[in-house]
């Protein structure tokens, strides 16, 4: 029995990986295969590699300075946590680690992120584990309030915010709590995995882009973490479940987009072909890539930028066109459905600059690029309608200041706390087809998010007389 425990214990360590001196590799090999990844100041080499489940890797450092091989996602290396020697590795030294895991398993170096690479271990994928149904919080925070603080450094107070009053309402505490403890994307990340572990696959929709997007990351290393990434095509496609309605199924699917050109390593190409993986959906998986890519990376090439300052993208330029002018034809759309959010942080909050720009677009992007400033624009003035108005009447009068009045009043109507603010958007408008266009939409939108009668109700009291029948016969 003595012998059988120091066998596990063995395999044990094995598993967890150990640093050791790079010029004695040696010892017995495991099942599958053996290889080494070398590790110095142009990445690692080779970049990828297929390998046997049980293979052992050695991580060899043979540059001038330290090193750390470690899971995706930067900075957790929450996909496979195992796979992360928890220190960096010194020049002449190495780290050896057994891969356990079916799948494709995405790493870099955590000191230098734009360090990439890519391990495929190929054997049989292990079932999912059962998840606990009832996911206990700590006594000490059951009662935890809205603007509590102690979340950005207690997990148990993270944990228990996270269930109490759901992945949004965290994220947003979160960021208003950035200016006095710092970066929240890590904090987020953490969050995303509570999201998961209490809500399922339900978090991706849940969840919001604030942070630097670390709820969508954290969510999505939970998922692979439990169902692995041996086959991939299948589980994109059971992450968003059927019985969503369209306005949050694509929340949801918007998510995974996310959580795909992060997994990727900002690699958009390989991102938007998980994507096509996707029986439904698509577009909305491609509009979160595209979002990912602006809002949750820095651009490789920014002076600004530190080796280990965070998610790094090669596919951000002062271009305010940029990628969009490079993808598919396919991919188009979705692309300037987010552009003008490059846009912002290139122009500054300067729509004139902005709607010139969507004038620029190939004509039939036109329509969506000035739905996505609109979005923008309610984004940066949402509180003031009269703003909001000023700053949309920059697009062209007729259908291009119509899309920016559609994306504007979206962005206002997640949910329904929103209805006051966005129907006093739509009744400050100064031309009547305007005022129409923009209540339609909202109209339409409710009857995805009001649920119950008295909420309908509650809404179409808000809007003028002279639509209040057309309100309750639309959502009626």
């Amino acid at each position: 029995m003595w012998a059988r425990i120091a066998v596990c214990a063995v395999v044990a360590l094995m598993a967890i990986g150990a640093v050791f001196n790079a010029g004695k590799v040696g010892g017995k090999k495991l099942a599958g295969e053996s290889a080494i990844i070398y590790m110095d100041e142009s990445g690692f080499e080779p970049r990828q590699i297929m390998v046997k489940q049980g293979a052992e890797l050695v991580f060899k450092n043979r540059g001038k300075g330290a090193r750390w091989p470690a899971s995706n996602i930067h900075p957790t290396h929450g996909l496979y946590p195992e796979f992360d020697p928890k220190q960096s590795i010194a020049p002449g030294q190495g780290w050896r680690f057994v891969f356990e895991k079916p799948g494709e398993w995405r790493f870099h170096d955590h000191l230098d992120p734009s360090f990439i690479g890519l391990i495929t271990v190929s054997g049989l994928a292990a079932s999912s584990s059962a998840k606990v149904e009832a996911v206990k919080i700590s006594d000490a925070y059951k009662n935890i309030a809205k603007d509590s603080a102690d979340i950005f450094s207690n997990d148990a107070a993270l944990k228990a915010y996270v269930k109490i009053y759901g992945p949004k309402q965290t994220i947003l505490r979160l960021h208003e709590l950035e200016g006095a403890f710092g970066d929240c994307h890590q904090t987020a990340h953490k969050a995303g995995h509570f999201a998961y572990e209490i809500f399922d696959e339900s978090a991706f929709a849940a969840c919001s882009s604030e942070c630097h997007s670390g709820c969508y990351h954290g969510a999505t290393e939970a998922y692979f973490r439990e169902h692995g990434t041996g086959n991939l095509s299948k589980s994109l496609s059971t992450i968003c479940p059927n019985e969503l309605n369209a306005f949050f199924s694509h929340q949801c699917i918007h998510g995974v987009g996310h959580g795909l050109m992060a997994f990727t390593d900002y690699a958009l190409f390989d991102a938007l072909r998980s994507c096509e993986l996707l029986a439904s959906g698509r577009e909305s998986c491609f509009s979160g890539v595209f979002m990912e890519n602006i809002v949750g990376a820095l651009a490789k090439d920014d002076p600004k930028v530190k080796l280990d300052a965070g998610h790094v993208s090669k596919f951000l330029s002062s271009d305010p066109h940029y990628p969009c002018n490079i993808v598919d034809e396919k991919h188009k759309s979705a692309c300037y459905f987010l552009q003008t959010s490059r846009m912002v942080q290139i122009f500054g909050a300067d729509f004139l600059k902005v709607a010139e720009e969507c004038g620029r677009a190939p004509a039939v992007h036109q329509a969506v690029c000035f739905q996505s400033m609109g979005r923008d624009v309610s984004g940066n003035f949402r509180s003031d309608s009269r703003r909001v108005k000023r700053e949309c009447y920059f697009a062209p009068e007729g259908e291009n200041r119509t899309d920016c009045i559609r994306g504007a009043v979206q962005d206002m109507f997640w949910d329904k706390s929103g209805a006051r603010q966005a129907v006093s958007f739509c009744q400050v408008l100064e031309k009547e087809n305007e005022v129409k266009e923009c209540l339609n939409v909202l109209f339409y939108r409710g009857q995805d998010i009001l649920s119950t009668k008295a909420d309908r109700d509650t809404f179409c009291a808000l809007v003028s007389e002279k639509y209040h029948p057309v309100c309750l016969e639309t959502l009626k």
